[in-house]
């Protein structure tokens, strides 16, 4: 009995692990709910808040813009991201003061990405562009 405690002992003791507490999550981990726009504070009902999902597994990104679903392509090199939307929906929201259309092309002016307290920020040389918040998925 003795040796079984001393092996289990042994193996848990130079058995390598990692623990990675509060560790910033990735693009792919977290569902991006919009922060903020051109440094704007979005006050939308929820079901119009724009937000994005990265799928890693075929260099996707699914996403809602305030009006239409719409889907794009996306390249990832250390911090540098550039994003290609592809297509989505066509409907009409004048009520949204042209939020959907700011929103892509803020996408795809897109040049680099940080996280930082589950908060995403896309980049480019003019400054921030969106903020968005991370939910777990």
């Amino acid at each position: 009995m003795n040796i079984v405690r001393s092996v289990i002992f042994a193996f848990i003791l130079f058995t390598p692990f990692t623990v990675s507490i509060g560790a910033e999550p990735n693009l792919t981990d977290m569902y991006w709910r919009t922060l903020s726009l051109s440094d704007q504070n979005l006050a939308l009902p929820p079901e119009q808040i724009p937000h994005i999902a990265f799928h890693q597994a075929e260099g996707r990104i699914a996403g809602f813009g305030g009006c239409n679903r719409f889907f794009a392509t996306y390249e990832l090199h250390d911090s540098e991201l550039t994003i290609r939307v592809m297509g989505g929906g066509r409907a009409q929201c004048p009520d949204l003061d042209g939020l959907e259309h700011r929103f892509l092309s803020s996408l795809q002016s897109t040049q680099r990405y940080s996280i930082n307290n589950k908060t995403l920020t896309l980049e480019n040389e003019s400054g921030v562009l969106i903020k968005f918040i991370g939910v777990e998925r």
